[in-house]
């Protein structure tokens, strides 16, 4: 199957295709994201909750970026 025929099946149900090369580098800034969440060389250190909140607070800074672009 080529890269094109899987984005054309992807997306007949309504799904975003991600190429897989954009797929790698959102894969790796996610792993980078959680090796900074839970490293234990820090100063301190976030249980599973505080790690949510900073990705909730992550997610809410985007949205505003995102919003005040499209204003």
């Amino acid at each position: 199957m080529t890269i094109k025929e899987e984005a054309e099946k992807v997306t007949a149900d309504g799904s975003k295709y991600i190429p897989p090369y954009k797929l790698n580098k959102i894969a790796d800034l996610a792993v980078k994201t959680v090796k900074l969440l839970t490293d234990s060389k820090s100063v301190c250190t976030f249980c599973y909750e505080d790690m949510k909140l900073v990705l909730k607070i992550a997610e809410e800074i985007i949205d505003k970026g995102v919003s005040s672009n499209e204003a």
